[in-house]
């Protein structure tokens, strides 16, 4: 089995020098990310409760994707970051949207 890693973690927005967005912004972002995911049966394990309190230790880890919700996140993740640095709502899950219609057809269509 390949290593574990982390992919997302709340500090590495909350603590970065000189970062402008607040801390209520990256929560939201990082609820929305899970949230979607976990709807999706993209997760191997509830990774966030709906009234969990995010902190600086909440993360997403290569294992609790499944293969599916990892090619996803690594073909959607830097594209819905780049829209939210341009103003999108952090909770504007449509990058993933479109990206996992795509993977889905994809895999039923080889």
């Amino acid at each position: 089995m390949e290593k574990d890693f982390t992919l997302f973690k709340v500090s590495w927005f909350t603590q970065r020098p000189g970062g402008i967005e607040s801390i209520e912004k990256i929560h939201a972002r990082h609820r929305a990310l899970i949230t979607f995911l976990q709807n999706h049966n993209l997760t191997l394990r509830t990774v966030l409760e709906p009234e969990e309190i995010i902190n600086d230790e909440s993360c997403l880890m290569r294992s609790d994707l499944t293969d599916e919700g990892f090619k996803l996140y690594q073909k959607a993740e830097q594209k819905w970051l780049r829209g939210i640095d341009r103003g999108k709502d952090p909770t504007d899950m449509g990058v993933f949207e479109k990206e996992l219609a795509k993977l889905r057809f994809l895999s039923s269509h080889p």
